[in-house]
């Protein structure tokens, strides 16, 4: 998870804009749309959003030191990547990511 913080450079978000989850099922594709350093004990740490995902993604694309261009909204499927700065304890560098494909699911008939 060290190369998270490569994503602060926009020469590798433009190489690298999207990651991949593999899991059974198949692979997911998520869109990177915002990369930082986020204090342990600020919004994207809160175990319970329930009815605030609009103020988690303002605080995730305020605070993003890339410009993606891609604005997900509150229902969509987010992926967060989180990894220590090397700096305490404190903060953690992460990478928030917004489901764009996914394997479809095959007919149950």
């Amino acid at each position: 998870f060290g190369i998270l913080s490569q994503y602060g450079d926009p020469d590798f978000f433009r190489s690298h804009p999207s990651v991949y989850l593999a899991l059974d099922g198949g692979v997911y594709r998520y869109d990177v749309f915002s990369a930082r350093e986020a204090d342990t004990m600020g919004i994207v740490y809160e175990k319970n959003l329930e009815g605030r995902e609009d103020a988690l993604l303002q605080d995730c694309l305020e605070g993003s030191v890339i410009d993606t261009g891609v604005t997900p909204q509150a229902a969509d499927p987010i992926l967060t990547l989180s990894t220590c700065t090397g700096t305490g304890y404190a903060r953690r560098w992460t990478v928030h990511a917004v489901l764009a494909d996914s394997p479809e699911t095959p007919d149950a008939g």
